[in-house]
């Protein structure tokens, strides 16, 4: 009920039902938005809950690059979803994720409510590999050799993983 300036009165009526936190999920992720990254870093979500209907949700979170790259979408379990181009980002390029998952049903019985737009912007292109087998780890920046750095990776008993990794934080 309310009035206006002249003394009016007004009534309405409104219904609206609300989604509980054990029925509902959203997802974390990184890089957050306006952030700047490195070439090699991949859009991840982490889910609050288990999600069963992964194509589904996939399905609601567009992640495009301002250069055009394709950007596919890759589960490890079922709570984390990783976004990236088959190749490194482009350096300087704007990518933004919309993520539309506001009502979408992520299983039985949970339902998202996220529904939001990030943008981030790639750095330069910064990429550091390691050879075991020389122990020697060779930084390039814009395709360039800035050095070879002798390094020490693991041992018999710890053996260091070998593949592609990301360092995402210092």
């Amino acid at each position: 009920n309310a009035k206006d300036a002249k003394g009016r009165s007004a009534t309405e009526n409104a219904t609206f039902t609300t989604v509980s936190s054990a029925n509902s999920f959203i997802g974390s992720y990184t890089p957050d938005n306006g952030k700047t990254v490195g070439v090699g870093m991949p859009v991840s979500f982490n889910f609050d809950k288990v999600i069963t209907n992964k194509k589904d949700v996939q399905s609601h979170i567009k992640v495009t690059s301002s250069s055009g790259q394709q950007v596919v979408g890759h589960w490890f379990g079922a709570q984390r979803l990783d976004f990236r181009p088959q190749d490194y980002w482009k350096a300087g390029s704007k990518i933004t994720m919309k993520i539309d998952l506001d009502g979408v049903k992520g299983g039985e019985g949970i339902t998202g409510v996220q529904s939001k737009t990030v943008s981030f912007t790639i750095g330069r292109s910064q990429v550091s590999t390691v050879d075991m087998n020389t122990q020697t780890m060779t930084v390039k920046r814009d395709g360039q050799t800035l050095k070879s750095i002798p390094i020490s990776g693991g041992s018999p008993d710890n053996p260091t993983y070998n593949g592609q990794m990301v360092i995402s934080e210092k």
